[in-house]
């Protein structure tokens, strides 16, 4: 009975701080799925000399290939225009996760923000 109670007291303690270790996991992996949709881009620009306006551009073409986890919930395009350049500003989160990485191409640095979001985009 006190080593049921022992061992309820430990799981109880061990529990948050791997949940919030399975969290920074599944952000981490995020990232990455973002920053090789990044890299797909640069090569999408170069060889056709025009700018995809969805993911399925990227893969269509062969330059990405998207990991069945993470799904993208903003591709949006914008041209350039008043001197600004044109963007690709991209958001995405795994599907397990509550946490939305969104990132703007080009971004100097790899800029990602995170953001705590109810569910799944």
């Amino acid at each position: 009975m006190i080593v049921t109670l022992i061992l309820g007291i430990l799981a109880m303690l061990v529990a948050p701080p791997l949940s919030r270790a399975r969290e920074k996991s599944m952000v981490a992996a995020t990232k990455g799925e973002l920053y090789h949709a990044t890299r797909a881009i640069d090569r999408y620009v170069l060889l056709n000399e025009s700018w995809p306006t969805s993911v399925e551009d990227l893969r269509n073409v062969g330059y990405y290939y998207q990991s069945e986890n993470i799904k993208y919930c903003t591709f949006q395009y914008t041209p350039a225009s008043g001197g600004q350049e044109a963007t690709v500003r991209l958001e995405a989160m795994h599907l397990r996760s509550k946490t939305l990485v969104t990132t703007v191409y080009p971004t100097w640095g790899g800029r990602m923000e995170e953001s705590q979001v109810a569910e799944v985009c």
